[in-house]
C-alpha cells in the first residue's frame, strides 16, 4: 500500500488500524502534509470526532497524537480534556500542556487548579514530572496543591519527581519553600527542605535562622514536624 497516494480522510482512518505500523506512518504523513500548509480542518473535525465517540482508550490516544502533530489541539480543548474521564488521555494532556507547542503564562496555574481534583495517581505522577518544565517562580501553586495529596505519602517515584521539581526553587523563594515545609502532608518533603536550606548556611545563614524558627515556634501538638525539620538540620550540616 502506498501511504503517500491516500487522501487525508483515508489515512485518519488508519488511525484505527490493529498494525500499528500503518497508523505510526499515516500520522507522520498527516503531520508532514499540515507543515506543508494543507488545509487539516476537515481533518481535525473527523480525529476530533474519532477522540469524543470512539470507546477504546487506544484509539482516542492515536486521535490525540494525530490532533497534536498536525497543529489541531487548541489551548481551550486540551483544558476541557483534563476533565476527560480515562486518566490515560488525562497523563497525556498534562504531557502536551508543558511541549513547546502549548505552553503558556496560564499553563501553571491550570495544572496547579486541575492538581487539587485529580483522583488519579497515575495523572499527579505526570504532574508531578510536570514541574520541571514550569518556570521556577510557577512552580509553587502546583508543588503545593500535590504536596496536599495524603495518598501519594507512600509513593515514592511521585514524592522524588515533586521533590526535584521544587529544589532549584527553594532557596529562590524561602518564604514559599519554609510555607510548603509547614503545610505539606509529605513528611520526606519537609525534611528535604530542611536539608537543602540547611547546606546553604554559609552563604545564606539568615535562611537557617528562619527554618531555625519555625521549628521553634511549632506547637507542641506539632511534635512529628519538629522533629522532620530538625531530622534535616542534621543531615544538610553532615
Amino acid at each position: 500500500m502506498n501511504l503517500q497516494a491516500q487522501s487525508n480522510q483515508q489515512l485518519v482512518q488508519l488511525q484505527l488500524h490493529p498494525n500499528d505500523w500503518f497508523v505510526r506512518h499515516a500520522r507522520r504523513i498527516l503531520q508532514e502534509r499540515a507543515v506543508r500548509g494543507d488545509s487539516m480542518q476537515r481533518t481535525h473535525n473527523q480525529l476530533s470526532r474519532m477522540l469524543r465517540e470512539n470507546q477504546d482508550v487506544t484509539r482516542q490516544l492515536r486521535a490525540l497524537w494525530a490532533l497534536h502533530v498536525t497543529g489541531g489541539l487548541e489551548e481551550r480543548s486540551l483544558v476541557l480534556l483534563l476533565g476527560h474521564e480515562r486518566e490515560e488521555i488525562r497523563k497525556w494532556v498534562v504531557r502536551l500542556m508543558v511541549s513547546p507547542q502549548h505552553f503558556n503564562d496560564k499553563t501553571a496555574a491550570v495544572l496547579a487548579a486541575h492538581a487539587g481534583e485529580e483522583s488519579s495517581g497515575l495523572v499527579r505522577l505526570h504532574l508531578a514530572s510536570a514541574l520541571g518544565r514550569l518556570p521556577l517562580s510557577g512552580r509553587w501553586p502546583l508543588a503545593d496543591a500535590l504536596a496536599q495529596s495524603v495518598q501519594d505519602h507512600g509513593d515514592d517515584n511521585l514524592v522524588s519527581l515533586l521533590w526535584y521539581g521544587i529544589e532549584p526553587a527553594v532557596m529562590n523563594d524561602l518564604p514559599r519553600a519554609l510555607r510548603l515545609a509547614q503545610q505539606t502532608k509529605i513528611d520526606s518533603l519537609r525534611t528535604w527542605i530542611a536539608r537543602r536550606i540547611t547546606v546553604e548556611v554559609d552563604r545564606q545563614p539568615t535562611a537557617l535562622g528562619q527554618l531555625l524558627g519555625m521549628v521553634a515556634s511549632a506547637e507542641k501538638a506539632s511534635a512529628g514536624l519538629q522533629r522532620q525539620l530538625l531530622a534535616g538540620i542534621r543531615d544538610g550540616l553532615q
